[in-house]
């Protein structure tokens, strides 16, 4: 993965567009500078862009509202954007990310802070075209080598899933136990058979959205503060991002998993707060095989539970996990199920 952007920064003061330009090609990024947001959007149509740094308090549209503009664009919507404000109350960050922003830096610039969540959010876009490319690939060649097309998609699918195991190092071989719950569950319900392969597949995306999580708070060992945890949460639609406008299948399957596996069934999940069964089938079955198995595994907070106490944990509650957290019919399934996740854990251990 190579370590320079493309980086569009868009200020109406030119000064501060000289300082960032300066600094930014000092570590060998490409910069291109825009005096307003018309500007910037009419620069991200025509340019190839890896990412946008751009100040919130402009005359005429604000940050804000060029950040929407350019999310309402299929051919803008996926270029990452980083707000740059003078603005550090919580309401104007919650704004931002409203907007499709996905990161935050505050004046004075720390341009050591600006160059990790560069590289960051440069990591993220390069899996992104990396998914855009081989998805025009696979377009070009529909109807040859079919079935080698095919494995070859599936195995990309998944080494994109286990991608994230290498930002969140403790999580190994999450993505593939996630998967066989998933596909365990899914035969439960009846799903057919094409079905539940898809499931296998795509539930292993969920957490690609981390790859655009900062480390110091993706693996803080200590609890989260309000604002790191509203960042944390934007794990769901950074992924569901990375995987919107596919015309596959499978990659739509798995956009499901990454934007609502952490719904819950009474509503008070993230990040929509949908209820009942207005969660996607991908949301509700990701919801119960992802906390079996966070319960199960070591976190930097805390130690890892064995089957016994996870099972209670999940039919009972305690206080943090709660059973009205999951579908009702899902946990009908894992009351009868819950030996097989004891088996693919062990297995996938």
């Amino acid at each position: 993965m190579r370590n320079w952007a493309k980086i569009l920064i868009v200020d109406d003061i030119h000064l501060n567009l000289v300082i960032m330009e300066d600094e930014l090609s000092a570590h060998g990024h490409e910069i291109i500078k825009a005096y307003n947001g018309h500007q910037a959007i009419k620069i991200a149509h025509e340019k190839t862009l890896d990412i946008i740094l751009m100040d919130v308090l402009m005359p005429g549209i604000d940050g804000f509202e060029t950040c929407r503009q350019l999310k309402e664009k299929a051919e803008t919507a996926n270029i990452p954007v980083i707000m740059v404000t003078s603005l550090n109350d919580r309401e104007a960050k919650l704004k931002g990310l409203e907007a499709g922003a996905l990161d935050f830096i505050s004046r004075p610039i720390d341009f050591d802070e600006v160059s990790k969540k560069i590289n960051n959010l440069l990591g993220m876009r390069m899996y992104q075209r990396y998914l855009e490319d081989n998805n025009k690939l696979l377009e070009k060649l529909v109807g040859i080598r079919t079935r080698e097309i095919e494995e070859a998609f599936t195995d990309t699918i998944y080494r994109l899933g286990i991608a994230t195991e290498y930002k969140d190092y403790i999580t190994s071989l999450h993505t593939r136990r996630v998967g066989h719950y998933t596909q365990h569950i899914a035969e439960l319900l009846g799903l057919p058979e094409e079905r539940r392969q898809e499931m296998f597949y795509a539930s292993q995306m969920h957490d690609v959205g981390k790859i655009g999580i900062a480390d110091n708070i993706l693996l803080k060992a200590a609890d989260l503060t309000i604002d790191e945890f509203d960042t944390m949460k934007t794990h769901t639609t950074i992924g569901a991002k990375i995987l919107s406008s596919s015309k596959s299948e499978l990659l739509r399957a798995a956009e499901k998993f990454a934007l609502y596996h952490h719904e819950r069934w009474d509503g008070t999940g993230y990040p929509n707060k949908l209820r009942g069964e207005k969660i996607p089938i991908e949301g509700r079955i990701m919801k119960l095989a992802d906390v079996y198995d966070a319960l199960r595994s070591v976190r930097p907070y805390k130690l890892a539970y064995d089957h016994q106490k996870t099972v209670n944990i999940i039919l009972h509650g305690d206080g943090k996990t709660m059973p009205h957290h999951f579908d009702p019919l899902l946990m009908e399934a894992f009351i009868d199920c819950h030996q097989e996740f004891e088996e693919i854990y062990n297995k996938y251990r």
